[in-house]
């Protein structure tokens, strides 16, 4: 009940998210069409990923599940659901995204915590965004 269409992609209302703050995530159309064939086998009213006492699964929940794909992938046993959360957040501003928008996204109460995710690149400069005269 917490998915819902919008044109040919979808959006998800997350409750209780980091924070105890609810908030509403936009899909993008693959991921959107995925996410819908898994559901596509669950009733309307189960959670599309339910835990092991099929309910929703909880923020504690996700933390071991998180880390044994990692494991499994060979990936570093850093990885977690935070980490996979600030890889979110430096990844889109990287792109452009707007820090507004990313502080919205993860839900942080001010600009100042999103900040943490604005790194100066080695490779990078504000002087190579300014017009040659």
């Amino acid at each position: 009940g917490d998915l819902t269409p919008r044109g040919e992609s979808g959006q998800v209302y997350v409750r209780k998210a980091k924070g105890s703050k609810n908030r509403t995530i936009l899909i993008k159309q693959k991921l959107w069409t995925e996410l819908m064939e898994f559901k596509a086998s669950a009733h309307s009213n189960q959670a599309v990923f339910p835990s092991q006492k099929g309910g929703h699964l909880d923020r504690q929940n996700l933390h071991p599940i998180v880390k044994a794909i990692a494991l499994e992938a060979g990936l570093s046993e850093l990885v977690s659901a935070h980490w996979l959360r600030h890889a979110h957040g430096s990844h889109a501003i990287e792109r452009g995204t707007n820090p507004v928008l990313v502080k919205e996204t993860l839900g942080h109460a001010n600009l100042a915590i999103t900040d943490r995710y604005l790194k100066a690149r080695p490779n990078d400069s504000s002087a190579l965004n300014l017009m040659d005269l």
